[in-house]
């Protein structure tokens, strides 16, 4: 228990003077926030209404605060009298208006200050942060690829990495993080869509699915079967079908050259009115990730 409390000492000071660096509770005011911003975000809070988890939204509090330095993007949380319930991602399409880039309702945000606590006190390797302060910054490339990178000056390795939404730590480095960040970015580009005015239209969610979530380690398709073709036309379709007939369906996303590997139950679909899709997961709450993330980077296995 001795060798935790430089670590944890430096921790509480970092929770109470320094909680720019990573809490989203700062109002989105005097943060570079486009004016139009918050106009398009009622618009999706609107259409998200209907929905449950979702239908305080248009009357909840929320604040904005950017996801990192040259990212064009950022998260917004909304509270409530018991705190935060629900979260979107979005980012600035260079064109011009906004692209909803995930979402979500419950516990399961990303980038929640108390997720990260936890996942720094469980690193294998607690920092030492006591002489020196350990700073953090927030990453994100994808609705399966973001993380903090916290490092102190000085240590080696010069920083470890924990996973947005649940606080574990990656075993990834520097070097294998810009890789991976890269090669998803790359396969993003090859199959973004020519028309972003499409996206910001979105106005309304028109069909909705939702099952029950489930232990997705009580049966491992992945190691015996093969993945569902939802990369072909009628991909949405089949998923649509398959989750229609309550079939519990698990997200594997492999990272890192196969050093790691996240299994999620699917447990919805949102389609949305100008056609964009975004396929429900359980982890700690709900979040919605686009269908476009769900075909380059990962599998659904039945």
């Amino acid at each position: 228990m001795r060798r935790w409390l430089p670590f944890f000492a430096a921790l509480i000071l970092l929770l109470c003077a320094a909680p720019s660096l990573y809490d989203d509770t700062a109002s989105a005011s005097g943060n570079n926030v486009p004016v139009d911003l918050d106009a398009q975000i009622d618009v999706w809070a609107a259409g998200l209404s209907k929905q449950p988890g979702f239908k305080m939204l248009p009357e909840a509090e929320r604040r904005i605060s950017a996801l990192g330095p040259g990212t064009r993007g950022w998260l917004v949380t909304f509270h409530g009298v018991q705190g935060t319930f629900a979260y979107m991602i979005v980012h600035a399409i260079e064109t011009g208006g906004y692209r909803l880039t995930e979402y979500g309702a419950g516990d399961g945000r990303p980038f929640s200050p108390a997720v990260l606590q936890r996942g720094l006190a469980n690193l294998e390797a607690p920092l030492d942060g006591a002489k020196k302060p350990f700073r953090t910054e927030r990453l994100y490339v994808n609705s399966m690829l973001a993380a903090w990178r916290v490092s102190v000056p000085g240590q080696d390795p010069p920083a470890v990495y924990v996973d947005a939404y649940n606080g574990e730590e990656l075993p990834v480095t520097d070097e294998e993080w810009q890789a991976a960040a890269l090669e998803a970015e790359k396969a993003a580009a090859r199959t973004t869509p020519a028309d972003p005015a499409g996206r910001t239209a979105q106005k309304a969610v028109v069909q909705a699915l939702r099952t029950s979530p489930f232990n997705p380690y009580e049966h491992m398709p992945w190691l015996t079967k093969k993945p569902l073709d939802v990369n072909s036309r009628s991909g949405e379709k089949l998923l649509l079908g398959k989750l229609e007939k309550r079939a519990q369906l698990r997200l594997t996303a492999e990272k890192f050259n196969g050093e790691w590997l996240s299994v999620l139950p699917v447990t919805g679909l949102h389609i949305w009115d100008n056609g964009d899709s975004y396929v429900a997961v359980d982890e700690h709450g709900t979040r919605y990730a686009p269908f476009r993330d769900i075909l380059l980077y990962t599998r659904i296995y039945d």
